[in-house]
């Protein structure tokens, strides 16, 4: 479709009404809000993690970092034994304490060397996952077959 033009060549464009730029104006607000509140909501929690209080005032944190391997390792074989959970992507619920008592040694033992005991558990997640999966059914399997074959 041509637009009228001028005697000068420009095109003439009827002006936008008082409705039309209130609400281009609304929706805009709108479309700034719902970014700024996204970001403000997710960004935060990925970064900067909140790290629960203590409830002692002391915190051995040779101790705590054994302890933490310990549970990861007994919860992980527990885990393993039980013949798994149905696969998901999300991790245990076991792991998100785990996480808490993690986030705390932490903060509160920064020259403590954590690196590995977080490598641990992470790579401890997707072997679950993994065992979930595969494995997890066959156990499953198995524990049917032996329970049928007793008298």
């Amino acid at each position: 479709m041509n637009e009228p033009e001028d005697a000068d060549g420009a095109s003439r464009h009827k002006p936008l009404s008082t409705s039309r730029r209130l609400a281009l104006a609304i929706y805009g607000v709108a479309l700034i809000f719902v970014i700024v509140a996204g970001f403000r909501s997710i960004i935060p929690p990925i970064f900067w993690p909140e790290v629960p209080a203590a409830t002692d005032g002391a915190l051995d944190c040779q101790g705590e970092s054994a302890a933490l391997e310990t549970t990861l390792l007994d919860r992980a074989a527990e885990h393993m034994r039980r013949g798994g959970d149905t696969p998901s992507a999300t991790p245990p619920a076991w792991l998100g304490a785990w996480d808490a008592r993690f986030h705390t040694l932490r903060a509160r033992c920064p020259s403590l060397p954590t690196t590995s005991l977080e490598r641990l558990r992470f790579r401890l997640e997707r072997t679950l996952w993994r065992f979930d999966r595969n494995e997890g059914r066959r156990v499953a399997e198995l524990r049917k077959l032996a329970a049928d074959s007793q008298p």
